[in-house]
């Protein structure tokens, strides 16, 4: 069996490269993270917050042809490594028509944009694929907000409370497909996790190993986890006092 896809989802601020980088200090695996402060990244991120309804489709584009083929780049180093490597995912294709949907309803994207857009998701969707699970990272956007401000990244100074609202509801609407069979992924795994203020990342490799075997992959053993974490450990871990949303919500 191909190496399980992790697919770390939320809004933006919501935590997730923070979490992959936590969850692969058990899984040891390939991540697949976009470096914000990669120049090239950063100055197609400029363009796009300084003008959202002239380059929203571009920017849209650019990071689903890079998330594309660092994603299969990723699968490929895992399959040439130690064997039960998971692959760490910081957003996947299903979240960046998320966003990309929240920009055609601002009508940034216009209608033939959106074709435009949503033919090539389906053909870079055809070449990854899907993840064994998706954790989906379920944040008030009011705090996303108060940590864009904090992190002061200038690309991000005009993101507003109403766009990291448009994000989640996008998100939900996603999530609701992906569950009730609608994706084009058909049904997934989700696991819902509140994220604030942090995520008991322990806790959650041991949830998320413990799923993704289940699912019939073959996974290495967590590092640094020698025996099942309890939900007692999960929610009084002393690495964060963050509790899992109502346990788990999972579904496949």
């Amino acid at each position: 069996m191909a190496q399980p896809v992790i697919a770390i989802e939320g809004i933006v601020a919501s935590g997730k490269t923070t979490l992959c980088h936590e969850l692969n200090r058990f899984f040891q695996g390939q991540l697949c993270i976009e470096d914000a402060d990669a120049p090239r990244f950063r100055e197609a991120l400029q363009r796009y917050y300084d003008s959202p309804q002239v380059n929203a489709l571009e920017f849209q584009l650019f990071v689903l042809e890079r998330r594309s083929l660092q994603l299969l780049w990723a699968l490929h180093e895992a399959r040439r490594g130690e064997r039960g490597e998971a692959v760490l995912q910081d957003r996947s294709l299903a979240g960046d028509r998320c966003i990309a949907e929240v920009h055609r309803n601002l009508a940034n994207i216009d209608r033939y944009e959106w074709e435009v857009y949503r033919a090539l998701w389906g053909v870079s969707m055809g070449k990854v694929p899907a993840p064994a699970v998706i954790v989906y990272l379920d944040i008030d956007p009011r705090v996303a907000l108060e940590r864009v401000q904090a992190r002061g990244r200038e690309a991000e100074s005009r993101i507003t409370l109403e766009y990291l609202f448009q994000q989640r509801n996008a998100y939900e609407a996603a999530l609701d497909d992906i569950l009730s069979g609608k994706h084009p992924w058909g049904r997934s795994t989700v696991v819902r996790v509140r994220a604030q203020p942090s995520v008991c990342a322990m806790g959650l490799a041991w949830h998320l190993w413990s799923r993704v075997s289940g699912e019939g992959y073959t996974l290495k053993p967590l590092c640094g986890i020698s025996q099942p974490v309890t939900t007692t450990q999960i929610l009084e871990s002393e690495y964060t006092s963050t509790r899992l949303h109502n346990g788990v919500v999972a579904a496949g």
